[in-house]
């Protein structure tokens, strides 16, 4: 695929794994509805790591959306701030598997951009013009503090990081 990718296609991105989430779809789209603000960190989410990361056989969006979903569900009886928070934190944790994947860009001139997170990755993409990705384990993990931070300044708000009670001075001192 060598076409550019825009910020609508991110919400086409988005529905589509939404869509591969076969019985939870419908609750997935009803969340959206009543939480607008998780639809947007799950868009931003979207924009952030793409469809083309792929690690040990899962999709990192699908395996993503999927699993916030799943947190959300899981607190059916709580207030609806528990089951946001789940959301959120269910999406954060999907930092641990940047922090193991190596993901490159194919430039025009045939060189490989490694992604340093600093930016999303449909971002880079568009940079180079291209949709070609190389994701590969990395030897040596990263440190899971700098890439949470990254990740999280660009998916979430601070309100969004306040509703879900994530300490990231706790996650930093963890690692």
């Amino acid at each position: 695929m060598d076409r550019r990718l825009d910020s609508t296609d991110s919400v086409l991105l988005l529905e589509n794994a939404i869509r591969s989430l076969r019985p939870r779809r419908d609750t997935a789209f009803e969340i959206f509805d009543t939480w607008p603000s998780l639809y947007r960190v799950a868009l931003r989410y979207t924009r952030f790591v793409t469809p083309h990361i792929d690690f040990e056989g899962q999709n990192l969006l699908a395996k993503g959306i999927g699993e916030a979903v799943a947190a959300y569900l899981s607190h059916p009886n709580g207030p609806p701030p528990a089951q946001a928070r789940a959301f959120l934190r269910a999406i954060a944790d999907q930092a641990s598997i940047l922090c193991r994947t190596r993901m490159s860009v194919r430039t025009a001139e045939g060189h490989w951009a490694v992604w340093r997170y600093d930016q999303p990755l449909q971002d880079l993409m568009l940079f180079h013009g291209r949709a070609s990705v190389q994701v590969k384990e990395r030897e040596r993990l990263l440190p899971l503090g700098p890439v949470l931070v990254k990740f999280l300044s660009y998916i979430c708000t601070v309100r969004d990081l306040e509703l879900s009670g994530i300490q990231l001075n706790e996650v930093v001192v963890d690692v």
